[in-house]
């Protein structure tokens, strides 16, 4: 079974890969996308990735859901007093330098996210 390709075409001018809807220069086509082809490996391995991108539906849009990374996580595990960190020498728990600290360090939403994601593995 044949995928339908809507009418896109391609072309390649001066190193450069020009994605069309429609025949290339004709009045009713339009230019959608162009791409150097020194980067086209990089776009094609993105292409064939977007199924693994997680999405959450927020006012009829859908948008990628960041993830804060595992430092990030372990900081904000830290904070809490959480799992391995649920110590009483753990003198961060609770410690507003220690989260300022990391609020600068990482971001306030991306830190805020990790927090409220250490809140629900409880």
């Amino acid at each position: 079974m044949r995928k339908p390709n809507f009418g896109i075409r391609a072309r390649v001018e001066g190193g450069v890969v020009e994605l069309w809807i429609g025949t290339p220069d004709e009045a009713e086509s339009e230019c959608i996308a162009h791409f150097h082809t020194d980067y086209l490996p990089g776009v094609l391995e993105q292409l064939n990735n977007l199924h693994k991108v997680p999405t959450k539906a927020e006012r009829g849009l859908t948008r990628p859901v960041s993830r804060p990374s595992h430092s990030c996580m372990q900081a904000a595990r830290k904070l809490m007093g959480v799992g391995e960190f649920n110590t009483p020498g753990n003198y961060l728990v609770g410690d507003g330098y220690f989260a300022n600290d990391c609020r600068k360090k990482f971001g306030e939403k991306n830190f805020e996210r990790a927090c409220e994601l250490v809140r629900n593995e409880r």
